[in-house]
């Protein structure tokens, strides 16, 4: 029964060790609760962020059964020519051009809307029924019909101290700042916080935001019973000349760019951690 007794003194040179340093102890633990903490909870977050993400995904291209994309990504576009034509062939049901580009809101006050990093932008308002792609509706209100008339998301609206009816500016791209009226609001299923979506007339939006002959690429509903394979080899062949994906494809490749971009976010803060861990054993 020796060990005990051998043990005895070790543990109280231990003990007085800790209690002559507490708060070096405090700090290593601290600075490895932090560390742990750290790492998991960039982990949680990113992985939430990614589930959100895809499910935004997954609405947004639930009817889109394939996508018309020029073969080089720096070229002009796909002509809006090509989504007309595509619209008269056997088994398609509606063609969406996309049409978009960066927008700056202004708010009643004359200040500009800050989004909180959501995206700025405007675009073409697509009747529902003939969208691609697309869960918005009007709420309130009406759709644009003439040049200078625009809608607004529902928050916007409210956030930016607008009412329909109201004047507001648009600050664009190509045509700098232009004055617009608020004719309506719209709600939509894919709503994530702080998006700022300012609707055109389709002939304002592509003068807006286009070269007036192309768009970026055109989406494409099959009718019911149609596949996306079937929809993507019938503009395949009759498109030759461009990139044809099915609906799947695309939400792949999308999910894919935002896997990259979350895994980089997540090797950062995993690195913050690791060195406070790191530094915890200096301590």
């Amino acid at each position: 029964g020796h060990a005990p007794s051998h043990s005895r003194p070790m543990l109280r040179v231990s003990l007085r060790n800790i209690a002559a340093h507490k708060l070096r102890l405090v700090l290593s633990v601290l600075a490895v609760v932090l560390g742990t903490a750290f790492v998991t909870g960039s982990l949680v977050f990113t992985s939430t962020l990614k589930s959100t993400f895809d499910g935004l995904l997954d609405q947004g291209t639930q009817d889109l059964s394939a996508m018309i994309e020029p073969e080089d990504p720096r070229g002009a576009g796909v002509p809006f020519e090509v989504a007309d034509r595509a619209l008269g062939l056997p088994g398609v049901e509606a063609v969406t051009p996309g049409v978009t580009g960066t927008v700056v809101m202004f708010n009643a006050d004359g200040t500009p809307y800050q989004s909180g990093g959501a995206p700025s932008e405007g675009l073409e308002w697509v009747e529902p029924d003939q969208a691609v792609g697309s869960s918005s509706w009007i709420s309130d209100g009406r759709a644009p019909a003439a040049d200078g008339e625009v809608v607004l998301p529902e928050s916007v609206l409210d956030n930016a101290g607008l009412s329909i009816g109201d004047s507001a500016r648009v600050y664009t791209t190509s045509q700098g700042m232009i004055d617009v009226t608020v004719v309506g609001t719209y709600s939509s299923e894919t709503d994530v916080g702080g998006y700022v979506g300012v609707g055109f007339t389709s002939a304002q939006a592509r003068a807006l935001f286009t070269d007036g002959e192309n768009a970026t690429n055109v989406a494409v509903r099959a009718v019911p019973g149609v596949s996306q394979e079937e929809m993507r080899d019938t503009l395949a062949a009759e498109f030759p000349e461009y990139e044809v994906s099915t609906g799947e494809e695309v939400k792949e490749r999308l999910s894919e760019q935002l896997s990259t971009i979350l895994d980089f976010v997540n090797y950062f803060f995993v690195a913050f951690g690791l060195i406070a861990l790191l530094v915890g054993t200096f301590i």
